[in-house]
C-alpha cells in the first residue's frame, strides 16, 4: 500500500489515499528522543540517548503525537540517509486519543545487532500521507576518552556559500601533505568526511589530540591543505575553496 505513496513522491506530486480515515491535517509528531527502554513511552531521562553503541539489536523513537484521528493510518518508514534505500516499513491505524505518547521500534533480528552507521525514520500519516516528522540516530563504537571529531563547514570563497561534497582528508601526524597528495595511501589516512548540502562535516572516526595533516579537496575548485593542531578540541572555522579559473 506504501508504492503509490513512493511513486506520487518520486514524482513530486501529492498523494490521496481512498483506503483511510483523512485524517485533521494538523497531526504532528513531537520528538522526544531516541530510547533504550523497553517501553519507550514510560523511559527516564537515563533511557533517553542520541546514538547508540556497536552491537545494538533495537532502536527506538519517542515521540508526543497531537491532531490524530480514531482510524487513520500512520506509516513508520525506516531508511538509510546515507545510501538512500528503504530499510524496513512498518503501518497500524491510530488508536485512541488524539494526543498521545507514541513510539516505533526497530529491531535487527534474533541474535542479531545493527551494523555501525546512520539510521532515519520519517513517519507519515492521514489521508494524504503526509509527513509529520524525520528523525535520525547513528549506532557506533564508543570513543577513547579524549578523541576528537574534526567539525566545520566548506565555503566558496568568492560567494560564501555552501560546498556539498567536498572531501575532507585527515592525515596521520608526519606524514607530507605533498608527497600523499601525489601518491594517496589509505593506510596514512586518520580520518575522513564528506560535506553535506550545507556545506557541514563531521569527521570519522575520532582520532587522539595532536598535529595532523588537513588536506581539503571539491571539485571545480582549488584545494586546500596544511597542519591541524588538535591539542585543543576540533571545531575549526569555516573554510573557503577558491573556484578553478
Amino acid at each position: 500500500m506504501i508504492h503509490p505513496l513512493l511513486v506520487a513522491a518520486a514524482a513530486g506530486d501529492s498523494y490521496t489515499t481512498p483506503y483511510v480515515v483523512a485524517g485533521t491535517g494538523t497531526e504532528a509528531y513531537e520528538a522526544g528522543g531516541w530510547s533504550t527502554a523497553l517501553d519507550p513511552c514510560a523511559a527516564t531521562d537515563t533511557d533517553i540517548v542520541d546514538t547508540y553503541p556497536a552491537g545494538t539489536n533495537r532502536i527506538a523513537a519517542v515521540f508526543n503525537a497531537t491532531g490524530m484521528t480514531e482510524g487513520e493510518d500512520v506509516y513508520n518508514v525506516w531508511w538509510d540517509p546515507v545510501e538512500r534505500v528503504i530499510d524496513a516499513v512498518g503501518e497500524f491505524q491510530w488508536a485512541g486519543p488524539s494526543e498521545n505518547c507514541v513510539w516505533a521500534g526497530l529491531n535487527a533480528g534474533e541474535g542479531q545487532a545493527f551494523p555501525n552507521g546512520e539510521h532515519a525514520l520519517s513517519v507519515f500519516v492521514g489521508g494524504t500521507l503526509r509527513q509529520v516528522t524525520l528523525v535520525k540516530t547513528e549506532i557506533k563504537a564508543d570513543q577513547p576518552a579524549g578523541s576528537i571529531n574534526v567539525v566545520g563547514r566548506v565555503i566558496n570563497a568568492d560567494t560564501g556559500d555552501p560546498i556539498e561534497f567536498a572531501f575532507v582528508t585527515i592525515l596521520q601526524p608526519g606524514v607530507d601533505i605533498g608527497a600523499w597528495y601525489d601518491n594517496p595511501d589509505e593506510t596514512q589516512v586518520a580520518a575522513t568526511a564528506i560535506t553535506d548540502p550545507d556545506g557541514e562535516y563531521s569527521t570519522e572516526p575520532a582520532v587522539a589530540p595532536g598535529i595532523y595533516g588537513l588536506l581539503i579537496q571539491a571539485f571545480g575548485y582549488q584545494a586546500v591543505d596544511g597542519p591541524l593542531d588538535l591539542t585543543e578540541g576540533g571545531f575549526l572555522p569555516d573554510i573557503a575553496l577558491a573556484p578553478l579559473e
